[in-house]
């Protein structure tokens, strides 16, 4: 029996790895020198045409916590599942091949992991091409024992993202990333947000996002924000419950009806009095009048306004 067979650890995290030479290096060396050792580190190639599966081999012949799987190229869904069905941690976290993880940050967050939560959120970092941050969550300690708080209160539908996360890999016995589609993570939050009896948000930790234009989120089509507001208005708590969620879905939907004329948001009435932001008491004040579609005809004309002014 192989030393990787006898391990248990705590841990899982998944690596989807495809076209990533350049910034491989970085992502599993983030990992792998994390303070925290108590860790499966799964390397899914998902059939990547360059260096990528050399290189992971490579790694995992130096370290036995490393597994490698080598597959056919089916997209970043289900490298994420193939990899779900290899972790064995009783916690599992994901790591993007073109992004990094502070050095600290599992040991910091697995420290606040308390027995009773399902989920717990760190830390996410913005960064540009020069290497500057430019946005940061800046989450506080906090354990929320009715999900439907965190996801209205903290506003988390905001960042649905799967990589700031750390989650009970049980969670996932039944619930898997859809494959083939773009904004994976807001789908899967869908499903696997309502089955957490309690979830955790920590200050401490930090997950670097490096802002890469060759990424899968950078090229996006007119029918991906579509995918993303059905994502929301399949769950996993209702629109109509919080009138900040219900306007920023608003905008998720003029930015649908600017790329293809689709209209899903159905119209409520938006209580202007708890509203400070100018911008979000004008579109609640035209959605008021108006409803959806009208408002929506407005800004699109606004959009072609100040988009063609200064060609005439």
């Amino acid at each position: 029996m192989s030393k990787k067979a006898l391990l248990r650890p705590t841990l899982s995290v998944i690596v989807p790895v495809y076209k990533a030479e350049a910034t491989l290096f970085r992502a599993v060396t983030s990992i792998v020198m994390q303070t925290y050792t108590d860790l499966q580190i799964v390397l899914v190639d998902d059939g990547s045409p360059d260096r990528c599966g050399e290189m992971c081999d490579e790694w995992a012949a130096d370290d036995p916590r490393i597994v490698v799987v080598h597959q056919r190229n089916s997209g970043l869904s289900e490298a994420r599942n193939t990899g779900l069905r290899c972790a064995t941690g009783q916690y599992v976290t994901f790591v993007d091949a073109d992004d990094a993880v502070d050095l600290n940050t599992y040991s910091e967050v697995m420290a606040q992991m308390k027995p009773e939560y399902d989920m717990m959120e760190f830390n996410l970092a913005r960064v540009n091409a020069e290497g500057d941050i430019y946005d940061f969550t800046k989450l506080i300690d906090f354990k929320f024992t009715f999900p439907r708080n965190y996801w209205y209160g903290l506003q988390s539908y905001r960042h649905t993202y799967v990589c700031n996360k750390i989650f009970r890999r049980s969670l996932f016995d039944e619930v898997r990333f859809q494959p083939g589609m773009l904004y994976e993570d807001a789908w899967l939050m869908a499903s696997l947000l309502p089955m957490c009896k309690c979830v955790g948000t920590t200050r401490k930790g930090a997950y670097y996002y490096h802002d890469n234009p060759a990424g899968i989120t950078q090229s996006e089509g007119k029918d991906d924000m579509l995918t993303l507001l059905c994502a929301h208005l399949a769950g996993p708590y209702p629109v109509d419950d919080d009138d900040e969620y219900y306007l920023y879905l608003l905008n998720l939907q003029i930015d649908v009806f600017r790329q293809n004329g689709i209209i899903l948001l159905r119209r409520r009435r938006v209580d202007l009095s708890k509203l400070t932001d100018r911008k979000k008491r004008l579109k609640g004040r035209l959605s008021n009048l108006f409803g959806v579609h009208l408002t929506c005809l407005i800004f699109q004309l606004h959009h072609w306004y100040t988009t063609h002014r200064g060609r005439s």
